[in-house]
């Protein structure tokens, strides 16, 4: 069963969101495991592709936006059903991904902006209605 984690930070800043998804994927890709991370669109897919490159100069994250057939250890996507040969799924979109049965781990990065914490509260709860093992890192204290 695939297990689901929440980090959930004390700010309301989408761009600290970002940076933490850059430091906990890089703290993920450092213990040898593959990455999916889980946008909305091409422009967030972006953005994040930008800030895995720069948030850290002395680290180097391989990864890429999906396309064809390209494969990295940390790969970005929004697309529905993406080819995949990862066994970590980071969820940065508004909805949990259909296939985030197939991977052994689940994640969201929780900041305190209004619309983030409602999707993520409703994602909690579907989680929770299953079954899934359910870990919270709360960041706030």
């Amino acid at each position: 069963m695939t297990r689901v984690d929440f980090h959930i930070l004390a700010t309301p800043s989408l761009d600290d969101r970002v940076n933490y998804c850059c430091r906990l994927v890089d703290k993920i890709h450092s213990l040898g495991h593959r990455i999916l991370i889980c946008v909305d669109d091409a422009h967030e897919a972006g953005i994040l592709d930008t800030r895995l490159w720069d948030f850290k100069p002395e680290s180097f994250i391989p990864h890429g936006i999906i396309e064809s057939d390209s494969v990295h250890p940390v790969e970005i996507t929004w697309q529905a059903n993406p080819h995949h040969h990862n066994n970590v799924i980071v969820n940065m979109g508004q909805n949990i991904p259909e296939f985030f049965s197939r991977f052994e781990r689940y994640i969201e990065v929780v900041c305190q902006q209004p619309e983030i914490l409602t999707n993520c509260r409703k994602h909690y709860r579907f989680f929770q209605q299953r079954g899934y093992p359910l870990h919270r890192h709360d960041l706030r204290k």
